[in-house]
């Protein structure tokens, strides 16, 4: 896994960038896979001042990219993905575009990327769909995204851990029942996530890490694939297999809809200029102490590289693999800016340790689409001081939190008025707004928004068929920041 987004880093790199910065990005992307396991670590030769240099010590000349092109027989092009993040591969199936571009960054065309070998994801069949110059299109042209396809019947996967025996077939079964989870045994394929019973082996592991508030052995819940507990996802010693998948199926909605929305991420290739910081606040004035960590498109050349997570120094901050330790208690603000000409419509998501989702921007319910609204060259603070009556602050369980910030120049109107209307079944007129088991349906009206303004561009070389949902990458921007939540 390390190898893979060390890849994909690589490909993105905008700079000569030292491998000691290289690594500590590099370690961010791994923890939110495993928060404890596959931690980045090198060697360099002593006295040589090597972990300030740039990879491969050599100067970096070529534009970032997703891909690559190693193949050209006509119209048709084999490609090899490998710029892609791992967590977004699964966006980039039939449909998915991209431009090509020669070595000074200039656009060649367009590549409508149409099936990936079943195995080896990274290889895949495009077509030229267009281009002013075709006899100039070769292999070694690198590609970047125009627009991701996310697939509307897209699957949890859940691999059955062996600690289930005699028990496999069953879940298997059970889970085979349930809308869009699908069952896979170990060591076939990528699985988001691992049911298995808490053994004796794993108790006494997870005990000399310490990892806090463990479940009893014997019971069943969900791993990460890094076999990090997901928390609250456990119930009673030797519990039905049956009645346990019973019990998790509001927890899959969650988890699902995590995915659906991870698979927007595209720092990376997004052309919105926007950026995002999370502070840390005192306590009790509210008053700045430091930057706790920052997000921002690298393309859209918001924020100097020196500015980058990996090259924050904080004072009162504690790093591990890349990721700020926040202490329970910590109270946080997030500073979202738009150095866009145009306004944008803008949400934040929280996902917490235990897979749930929480919106904490907007938080006015019974306002317009406005609610989103972040003007042309404005900086919003969450929550606003002096404004806003509520306060973001650290709690349990313990774990990696990752914030989602979305940026899109269409409006998401129907995102916002599911939002509103549970907003309103519960009484809530403001605030931070917990979605519990609606949140797989506001995603996928979320992803309906971001759907509707991409077909509607006319700048696109291409149409989508119905059974995506397509995302611009010069109408969206979603990055994320994480941090762990540590004790006091």
């Amino acid at each position: 896994m390390y190898n893979r987004y060390l890849t994909q880093y690589l490909w993105q790199t905008t700079s000569d960038e030292p491998i000691s910065s290289i690594l500590a990005n590099v370690a961010r992307s791994t923890t939110r896979i495993s928060s404890s396991q596959q931690i980045p670590e090198f060697e360099v030769k002593k006295d040589s001042n090597n972990a300030g240099k740039p990879a491969y010590f050599t100067n970096h000349q070529l534009p970032s990219a997703e891909a690559i092109i190693t193949k050209v027989a006509g119209k048709s092009v084999e490609l090899w993905l490998g710029g892609i993040e791992p967590q977004s591969i699964a966006a980039f199936n039939k449909n998915a575009l991209f431009s090509i571009l020669d070595d000074r960054g200039n656009n060649l065309g367009t590549v409508r990327l149409d099936s990936r070998n079943p195995n080896n994801g990274l290889i895949a069949q495009g077509t030229i769909v267009e281009t002013s110059q075709p006899n100039a299109i070769k292999p070694g042209l690198i590609l970047q995204e125009q627009a991701r396809a996310i697939p509307n019947d897209l699957k949890l996967r859940i691999g059955l851990d062996e600690s289930l025996g005699a028990d496999k077939p069953t879940a298997s079964q059970a889970l085979s029942r349930l809308t869009r989870i699908e069952p896979i045994p170990l060591g076939q394929t990528e699985v988001q996530y691992i049911l298995g019973r808490m053994t004796e082996v794993n108790y006494q592991e997870l005990q000399q890490r310490k990892v806090a508030d463990l479940p009893t052995v014997g019971s069943l819940g969900l791993y990460a694939p890094g076999l990090d507990l997901i928390p609250a996802s456990f119930g009673a010693a030797n519990e039905n297999v049956t009645a346990a998948i019973e019990r998790l199926k509001a927890k899959f909605r969650s988890l699902l809809a995590a995915r659906l929305v991870k698979l927007t991420l595209n720092a990376d290739s997004s052309k919105l200029k926007v950026s995002a910081l999370m502070k840390i606040l005192d306590s009790q004035s509210g008053q700045p102490i430091d930057v706790a960590a920052s997000a921002f498109t690298v393309r859209g050349n918001t924020i100097n590289s020196s500015q980058s997570p990996a090259n924050i120094k904080p004072n009162t901050v504690e790093i591990e693999g890349g990721i700020p330790k926040l202490p329970l208690g910590t109270r946080v603000q997030f500073l979202v800016e738009n150095k866009e000409n145009t306004d944008l419509y803008v949400s934040l998501l929280v996902i917490t340790p235990e897979g749930e989702m929480v919106v904490l921007f907007p938080n006015t319910w019974a306002a317009t689409t406005d609610a989103a609204l972040i003007k042309a060259g404005e900086t919003r603070q969450i929550p606003e001081t002096g404004k806003d009556p509520f306060r973001i602050t650290v709690g349990k369980p313990f774990g990696t939190v990752e914030v989602l910030i979305i940026a899109s120049a269409t409006p998401l109107r129907e995102a916002l008025k599911k939002l509103q209307a549970i907003a309103t079944s519960r009484g809530q007129r403001g605030g931070p707004l917990p979605l519990e088991s609606d949140a797989a349906g506001v995603i996928d009206d979320l992803l309906g928004d971001f759907d509707r303004g991409t077909r509607g561009d006319r700048s696109l070389y291409a149409s989508f068929d119905s059974t995506v949902r397509a995302v611009d990458t010069a109408k969206l921007a979603a990055m994320s920041i994480a941090f762990k939540a540590v004790e006091a």
